[in-house]
């Protein structure tokens, strides 16, 4: 595309501001080197502007921890839909033989997990299946002044009972 066609594209176009479409004549009747010269010191001022204005702008508050869609098999061959947090998530393996303990953000149960093979073959183990839940209890810890805290305990129960 030319310079002509890109100008007289960008002027016809309605997301063009009024500013940008005043400074594109302006441009055109410039030199090429000292228009190209200006704009780049624009360039650097409006970049730190907005760089300062990002660095003093409030930060919203987060709302909930990102989380991802986990749809391994149970024992009987159906799909469970799982929430997991990032750090589960990760946890995850592809392309080889993987096992993991995961919790679902959603009910709280905590699942150990392996990689399974998927239809594309035998190397592949982007499927997952569900070994077992983990039996999870809660114990609350009163702090003297504050809220308790609940600590989640977790039963390992050996292979094969």
């Amino acid at each position: 595309m030319s310079y002509a066609d890109a100008y007289f594209a960008r002027q016809q176009d309605p997301a063009t501001s009024y500013w940008l479409a005043r400074a594109m004549v302006d441009l055109a009747r410039r030199d090429p080197l000292d228009a190209f010269a200006d704009v780049e010191a624009l360039y650097h001022l409006a970049k730190m502007r907005m760089d300062e204005a990002l660095a003093t702008a409030p930060k919203p508050e987060p709302t909930e921890p990102e989380t991802f869609l986990f749809t391994p098999r149970t024992p009987e061959h159906t799909r469970i839909y799982m929430s997991l947090d990032a750090a589960d998530h990760s946890k995850i393996g592809r392309g080889g033989p993987w096992s993991a303990t995961v919790t679902d953000r959603s009910t709280g149960k905590v699942y150990d997990v392996a990689g399974a093979e998927c239809s594309a073959g035998p190397h592949c183990f982007c499927d997952a299946v569900i070994l077992r839940e983990v039996p999870t209890h809660f114990v609350e810890i009163p702090i003297e002044g504050q809220s308790p805290v609940k600590l989640r305990l977790f039963q390992r129960i050996p292979e094969g009972k």
